[in-house]
Protein backbone atom coordinates (compact mmCIF):
# COMPACT_ATOMS: atom_id res chain seq x y z
CA UNK A 1 0.00 0.00 0.00
CA UNK A 2 2.89 2.34 0.72
CA UNK A 3 4.31 1.69 -2.75
CA UNK A 4 0.89 2.33 -4.31
CA UNK A 5 0.58 5.60 -2.39
CA UNK A 6 4.04 6.74 -3.49
CA UNK A 7 3.28 5.83 -7.10
CA UNK A 8 0.03 7.78 -6.96
CA UNK A 9 1.73 10.80 -5.39
CA UNK A 10 4.54 10.87 -7.93
CA UNK A 11 2.13 10.37 -10.84
CA UNK A 12 -0.04 13.29 -9.67
CA UNK A 13 2.93 15.62 -9.26
CA UNK A 14 4.30 14.65 -12.66
CA UNK A 15 0.95 15.04 -14.44
CA UNK A 16 0.34 18.49 -12.94
CA UNK A 17 3.79 19.65 -14.03
CA UNK A 18 3.33 18.31 -17.55
CA UNK A 19 -0.12 19.87 -17.90
CA UNK A 20 1.11 23.26 -16.64
CA UNK A 21 3.96 23.13 -19.15
CA UNK A 22 1.71 22.12 -22.04
CA UNK A 23 -0.71 24.94 -21.23
CA UNK A 24 1.99 27.52 -21.96
CA UNK A 25 2.07 26.33 -25.57
CA UNK A 26 -1.67 26.62 -26.15
CA UNK A 27 -4.68 24.29 -26.59
CA UNK A 28 -3.04 22.29 -29.39
CA UNK A 29 -0.20 21.21 -27.10
CA UNK A 30 -2.69 20.39 -24.34
CA UNK A 31 -4.68 18.19 -26.73
CA UNK A 32 -1.54 16.39 -27.87
CA UNK A 33 -0.54 15.81 -24.25
CA UNK A 34 -3.85 14.18 -23.35
CA UNK A 35 -4.04 12.18 -26.56
CA UNK A 36 -0.57 10.85 -25.80
CA UNK A 37 -1.69 9.70 -22.36
CA UNK A 38 -4.59 7.82 -23.94
CA UNK A 39 -2.28 6.27 -26.54
CA UNK A 40 -0.18 4.81 -23.74
CA UNK A 41 -3.36 3.35 -22.25
CA UNK A 42 -4.14 1.66 -25.56
CA UNK A 43 -0.67 0.12 -25.75
CA UNK A 44 -0.79 -1.13 -22.16
CA UNK A 45 -4.26 -2.65 -22.51
CA UNK A 46 -3.30 -4.24 -25.83
CA UNK A 47 -0.26 -5.92 -24.27
CA UNK A 48 -2.45 -7.14 -21.40
CA UNK A 49 -5.02 -8.49 -23.84
CA UNK A 50 -2.39 -10.37 -25.82
CA UNK A 51 -1.00 -11.70 -22.54
CA UNK A 52 -4.47 -12.95 -21.59
CA UNK A 53 -4.74 -14.72 -24.92
CA UNK A 54 -1.37 -16.39 -24.47
CA UNK A 55 -1.76 -17.35 -20.82
CA UNK A 56 -5.48 -17.68 -20.15
CA UNK A 57 -6.03 -18.04 -16.41
CA UNK A 58 -9.10 -20.11 -17.14
CA UNK A 59 -7.09 -22.85 -18.86
CA UNK A 60 -7.32 -26.33 -17.33
CA UNK A 61 -3.76 -26.23 -16.02
CA UNK A 62 -4.07 -22.72 -14.53
CA UNK A 63 -0.30 -22.27 -14.93
CA UNK A 64 0.77 -18.65 -15.31
CA UNK A 65 3.40 -17.99 -17.94
CA UNK A 66 6.08 -15.33 -17.36
CA UNK A 67 6.29 -14.35 -21.05
CA UNK A 68 3.70 -11.53 -21.07
CA UNK A 69 5.09 -10.06 -17.85
CA UNK A 70 8.60 -9.92 -19.29
CA UNK A 71 7.34 -8.30 -22.49
CA UNK A 72 5.34 -5.72 -20.56
CA UNK A 73 8.29 -4.85 -18.30
CA UNK A 74 10.59 -4.54 -21.33
CA UNK A 75 8.17 -2.21 -23.09
CA UNK A 76 7.82 -0.09 -19.95
CA UNK A 77 11.59 0.22 -19.61
CA UNK A 78 11.98 1.16 -23.27
CA UNK A 79 9.23 3.76 -22.94
CA UNK A 80 10.93 5.36 -19.93
CA UNK A 81 14.23 5.60 -21.83
CA UNK A 82 12.53 7.15 -24.87
CA UNK A 83 10.68 9.61 -22.61
CA UNK A 84 13.93 10.73 -20.97
CA UNK A 85 15.48 11.25 -24.39
CA UNK A 86 12.47 13.23 -25.61
CA UNK A 87 12.54 15.41 -22.49
CA UNK A 88 16.24 16.12 -22.98
CA UNK A 89 15.58 17.12 -26.58
CA UNK A 90 12.66 19.32 -25.50
CA UNK A 91 14.88 21.31 -23.14
CA UNK A 92 17.07 22.30 -26.11
CA UNK A 93 14.34 23.49 -28.46
CA UNK A 94 14.15 27.24 -29.17
CA UNK A 95 10.46 27.31 -28.20
CA UNK A 96 11.16 25.89 -24.77
CA UNK A 97 14.11 28.20 -24.16
CA UNK A 98 12.27 31.34 -25.28
CA UNK A 99 8.95 30.70 -23.58
CA UNK A 100 9.42 28.47 -20.55
CA UNK A 101 12.73 29.73 -19.25
CA UNK A 102 11.66 33.38 -19.54
CA UNK A 103 8.37 32.52 -17.88
CA UNK A 104 10.14 30.89 -14.95
CA UNK A 105 12.58 33.78 -14.65
CA UNK A 106 9.69 36.25 -14.57
CA UNK A 107 11.42 38.57 -17.04
CA UNK A 108 8.86 38.83 -19.83
CA UNK A 109 7.28 42.18 -20.66
CA UNK A 110 4.79 42.81 -23.46
CA UNK A 111 5.69 45.73 -25.72
CA UNK A 112 3.37 47.00 -28.46
CA UNK A 113 5.09 48.40 -31.53
CA UNK A 114 3.69 49.47 -34.92
CA UNK A 115 5.25 46.44 -36.58
CA UNK A 116 3.68 43.97 -34.16
CA UNK A 117 4.10 42.62 -30.66
CA UNK A 118 7.56 41.77 -29.40
CA UNK A 119 8.78 40.35 -26.10
CA UNK A 120 11.61 42.15 -24.35
CA UNK A 121 13.62 41.24 -21.28
CA UNK A 122 13.58 43.75 -18.42
CA UNK A 123 17.32 44.31 -18.69
CA UNK A 124 16.93 45.16 -22.39
CA UNK A 125 14.10 47.65 -21.86
CA UNK A 126 15.00 51.13 -23.06
CA UNK A 127 17.94 49.87 -25.11
CA UNK A 128 18.20 49.75 -28.89
CA UNK A 129 17.98 46.04 -29.45
CA UNK A 130 17.55 44.43 -32.81
CA UNK A 131 13.96 43.22 -33.34
CA UNK A 132 15.21 39.88 -34.59
CA UNK A 133 16.93 39.29 -31.29
CA UNK A 134 13.94 40.30 -29.19
CA UNK A 135 11.15 38.67 -31.15
CA UNK A 136 10.04 35.17 -30.24
CA UNK A 137 10.71 32.73 -33.04
CA UNK A 138 7.92 32.62 -35.65
CA UNK A 139 7.36 28.92 -35.05
CA UNK A 140 6.01 29.70 -31.59
CA UNK A 141 3.17 31.67 -33.16
CA UNK A 142 2.14 28.59 -35.09
CA UNK A 143 2.02 26.67 -31.83
CA UNK A 144 -0.25 29.25 -30.26
CA UNK A 145 2.24 30.06 -27.51
CA UNK A 146 0.87 32.42 -24.90
CA UNK A 147 3.38 34.39 -22.85
CA UNK A 148 2.36 36.46 -19.81
CA UNK A 149 2.77 40.23 -19.71
CA UNK A 150 4.20 40.30 -16.21
CA UNK A 151 4.71 37.30 -14.05
CA UNK A 152 3.23 38.18 -10.68
CA UNK A 153 1.49 36.50 -7.82
CA UNK A 154 -1.53 34.48 -8.96
CA UNK A 155 -4.36 33.49 -6.62
CA UNK A 156 -5.21 29.81 -6.97
CA UNK A 157 -8.61 30.37 -5.37
CA UNK A 158 -9.40 33.15 -7.83
CA UNK A 159 -8.46 30.94 -10.77
CA UNK A 160 -10.52 28.06 -9.37
CA UNK A 161 -13.52 30.38 -8.99
CA UNK A 162 -13.17 31.74 -12.52
CA UNK A 163 -13.01 28.24 -14.01
CA UNK A 164 -15.43 26.55 -11.62
CA UNK A 165 -17.64 25.13 -14.37
CA UNK A 166 -14.70 23.77 -16.35
CA UNK A 167 -13.22 22.25 -13.20
CA UNK A 168 -16.55 20.80 -12.12
CA UNK A 169 -17.15 19.37 -15.58
CA UNK A 170 -13.80 17.60 -15.83
CA UNK A 171 -14.03 16.32 -12.25
CA UNK A 172 -17.58 14.99 -12.67
CA UNK A 173 -16.64 13.43 -16.00
CA UNK A 174 -13.99 11.24 -14.39
CA UNK A 175 -16.11 10.63 -11.30
CA UNK A 176 -18.82 9.05 -13.47
CA UNK A 177 -16.28 7.01 -15.40
CA UNK A 178 -14.45 5.68 -12.34
CA UNK A 179 -17.70 4.84 -10.55
CA UNK A 180 -18.37 2.08 -13.08
CA UNK A 181 -15.08 1.49 -14.92
CA UNK A 182 -13.45 -0.77 -13.98
CA UNK A 183 -15.05 -1.55 -10.57
CA UNK A 184 -18.39 -2.56 -12.11
CA UNK A 185 -17.53 -3.31 -15.73
CA UNK A 186 -14.95 -5.85 -14.58
CA UNK A 187 -17.83 -7.86 -13.07
CA UNK A 188 -19.72 -8.04 -16.37
CA UNK A 189 -19.53 -11.63 -17.56
CA UNK A 190 -19.72 -12.89 -21.13
CA UNK A 191 -23.12 -14.20 -22.18
CA UNK A 192 -23.75 -17.91 -22.65
CA UNK A 193 -23.26 -17.59 -26.40
CA UNK A 194 -20.03 -15.60 -26.05
CA UNK A 195 -16.82 -16.56 -27.80
CA UNK A 196 -14.80 -15.12 -24.89
CA UNK A 197 -13.62 -16.75 -21.70
CA UNK A 198 -14.13 -14.53 -18.61
CA UNK A 199 -10.44 -13.55 -18.42
CA UNK A 200 -10.13 -12.65 -22.09
CA UNK A 201 -13.50 -10.88 -21.95
CA UNK A 202 -12.32 -8.68 -19.09
CA UNK A 203 -8.99 -7.87 -20.77
CA UNK A 204 -10.72 -7.05 -24.04
CA UNK A 205 -13.11 -4.60 -22.40
CA UNK A 206 -10.13 -2.65 -21.05
CA UNK A 207 -8.76 -2.42 -24.59
CA UNK A 208 -12.14 -1.31 -25.96
CA UNK A 209 -12.43 1.46 -23.36
CA UNK A 210 -8.92 2.78 -23.97
CA UNK A 211 -9.42 2.82 -27.74
CA UNK A 212 -12.59 4.85 -27.23
CA UNK A 213 -10.80 7.21 -24.83
CA UNK A 214 -7.99 7.75 -27.34
CA UNK A 215 -10.40 8.46 -30.19
CA UNK A 216 -12.33 10.94 -28.03
CA UNK A 217 -9.19 12.85 -27.10
CA UNK A 218 -7.86 12.76 -30.66
CA UNK A 219 -10.91 14.32 -32.31
CA UNK A 220 -10.56 17.32 -29.98
CA UNK A 221 -7.95 18.51 -32.48
CA UNK A 222 -10.58 19.00 -35.20
CA UNK A 223 -12.75 22.17 -35.16
CA UNK A 224 -15.85 20.20 -36.18
CA UNK A 225 -15.83 18.43 -32.81
CA UNK A 226 -14.92 21.45 -30.69
CA UNK A 227 -17.13 23.61 -28.49
CA UNK A 228 -15.93 25.74 -25.63
CA UNK A 229 -18.88 27.24 -23.75
CA UNK A 230 -18.67 26.29 -20.10
CA UNK A 231 -22.41 25.61 -19.87
CA UNK A 232 -22.31 23.21 -22.80
CA UNK A 233 -19.31 21.33 -21.42
CA UNK A 234 -20.89 21.10 -17.97
CA UNK A 235 -24.12 19.71 -19.47
CA UNK A 236 -22.10 17.25 -21.55
CA UNK A 237 -20.29 16.06 -18.44
CA UNK A 238 -23.41 15.77 -16.27
CA UNK A 239 -25.31 13.84 -18.94
CA UNK A 240 -22.72 11.06 -18.80
CA UNK A 241 -24.27 9.87 -15.54
CA UNK A 242 -26.66 7.91 -17.78
CA UNK A 243 -23.85 5.40 -18.34
CA UNK A 244 -24.21 4.17 -14.75
CA UNK A 245 -27.69 2.60 -15.14
CA UNK A 246 -26.96 1.50 -18.72
CA UNK A 247 -23.94 -0.56 -17.69
CA UNK A 248 -25.74 -1.91 -14.64
CA UNK A 249 -28.39 -3.28 -17.03
CA UNK A 250 -25.74 -5.46 -18.68
CA UNK A 251 -24.69 -8.94 -17.55
CA UNK A 252 -23.19 -7.83 -14.21
CA UNK A 253 -22.26 -10.80 -12.02
CA UNK A 254 -20.80 -9.32 -8.85
CA UNK A 255 -20.28 -11.53 -5.77
CA UNK A 256 -23.51 -11.95 -3.85
CA UNK A 257 -25.75 -11.34 -6.84
CA UNK A 258 -28.26 -13.87 -8.01
CA UNK A 259 -27.34 -15.66 -11.21
CA UNK A 260 -30.86 -16.57 -12.28
CA UNK A 261 -31.88 -13.10 -13.44
CA UNK A 262 -31.61 -12.30 -17.14
CA UNK A 263 -30.16 -8.81 -17.71
CA UNK A 264 -31.96 -6.27 -19.86
CA UNK A 265 -28.99 -6.06 -22.23
CA UNK A 266 -27.96 -9.69 -22.56
CA UNK A 267 -25.44 -9.11 -25.32
CA UNK A 268 -21.67 -8.78 -25.42
CA UNK A 269 -21.91 -6.41 -28.38
CA UNK A 270 -24.18 -3.97 -26.54
CA UNK A 271 -21.90 -4.03 -23.50
CA UNK A 272 -18.81 -3.30 -25.59
CA UNK A 273 -20.72 -0.53 -27.37
CA UNK A 274 -21.49 1.09 -24.01
CA UNK A 275 -17.86 0.71 -22.94
CA UNK A 276 -16.38 2.30 -26.07
CA UNK A 277 -18.96 5.10 -25.85
CA UNK A 278 -18.05 5.59 -22.18
CA UNK A 279 -14.38 5.92 -23.15
CA UNK A 280 -15.08 8.11 -26.16
CA UNK A 281 -17.20 10.64 -24.27
CA UNK A 282 -14.74 10.61 -21.36
CA UNK A 283 -11.82 11.47 -23.65
CA UNK A 284 -13.75 14.04 -25.66
CA UNK A 285 -15.32 15.83 -22.69
CA UNK A 286 -12.18 15.95 -20.54
CA UNK A 287 -10.06 16.91 -23.54
CA UNK A 288 -12.23 19.91 -24.37
CA UNK A 289 -12.38 21.00 -20.73
CA UNK A 290 -8.62 20.78 -20.27
CA UNK A 291 -8.01 22.64 -23.54
CA UNK A 292 -10.46 25.44 -22.72
CA UNK A 293 -9.74 26.03 -19.02
CA UNK A 294 -6.19 27.47 -19.39
CA UNK A 295 -6.72 29.07 -22.82
CA UNK A 296 -7.12 32.82 -23.22
CA UNK A 297 -8.38 32.13 -26.74
CA UNK A 298 -11.32 29.94 -25.71
CA UNK A 299 -11.79 31.16 -22.15
CA UNK A 300 -12.07 34.94 -22.04
CA UNK A 301 -11.98 35.11 -18.24
CA UNK A 302 -8.42 33.82 -17.90
CA UNK A 303 -5.47 36.22 -18.02
CA UNK A 304 -2.19 35.23 -19.57
CA UNK A 305 -0.37 35.16 -16.23
CA UNK A 306 -2.96 32.68 -14.93
CA UNK A 307 -2.48 30.07 -17.66
CA UNK A 308 -0.27 27.63 -15.76
CA UNK A 309 -2.30 28.00 -12.57
CA UNK A 310 -5.54 27.35 -14.47
CA UNK A 311 -4.06 24.20 -15.98
CA UNK A 312 -2.91 22.90 -12.59
CA UNK A 313 -6.29 23.61 -10.97
CA UNK A 314 -8.05 21.78 -13.80
CA UNK A 315 -5.67 18.83 -13.41
CA UNK A 316 -6.28 18.85 -9.66
CA UNK A 317 -10.03 18.72 -10.36
CA UNK A 318 -9.42 15.79 -12.69
CA UNK A 319 -7.55 13.90 -9.98
CA UNK A 320 -10.32 14.80 -7.53
CA UNK A 321 -12.80 13.30 -9.95
CA UNK A 322 -10.76 10.10 -10.08
CA UNK A 323 -10.76 9.86 -6.29
CA UNK A 324 -14.48 10.65 -6.05
CA UNK A 325 -15.35 8.10 -8.71
CA UNK A 326 -13.27 5.42 -7.02
CA UNK A 327 -15.05 6.08 -3.72
CA UNK A 328 -18.46 6.12 -5.43
CA UNK A 329 -17.77 2.72 -6.98
CA UNK A 330 -18.05 1.13 -3.52
CA UNK A 331 -21.51 2.63 -3.07
CA UNK A 332 -22.57 1.45 -6.53
CA UNK A 333 -21.33 -2.04 -5.78
CA UNK A 334 -23.16 -2.03 -2.45
CA UNK A 335 -26.41 -1.21 -4.26
CA UNK A 336 -26.12 -3.89 -6.94
CA UNK A 337 -25.01 -6.82 -4.78
CA UNK A 338 -26.28 -5.90 -1.29
CA UNK A 339 -22.93 -7.02 0.12
CA UNK A 340 -20.00 -5.45 1.91
CA UNK A 341 -18.20 -3.63 -0.96
CA UNK A 342 -14.86 -3.79 0.87
CA UNK A 343 -14.79 -7.60 1.02
CA UNK A 344 -14.25 -10.05 -1.81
Amino acid sequence: MIIDALLGLSASMLSMSVVALAALFGPAAMQACFAGQAAVGVVVSFVQFIGALIADADSPTGDAKPGPTIVFFSLSTAFVIVSLGAHTALLRTPEYIEVVQKWEAGKVLLVEEPGGTVYVDEDEEGQNVDDERRRILPSTDDLGVEVPQVKGRVSILEVAKINKWYNLAVGFCFAVTLSVFPPITAYVAPTSSSMFTPTIFSSFHFLVYNVGDYLGRSICAYPTFQFWKRGQLATYSFSRVLFVPLILMCNVRAPGMGLDETPLFNSDFIFFFFVILLGFTNGHCCGLCMMAAPSTEHNGRIKTEQIDAAAMVAQFSLVGGLATGSAASFAVRRVICGCNPFLG
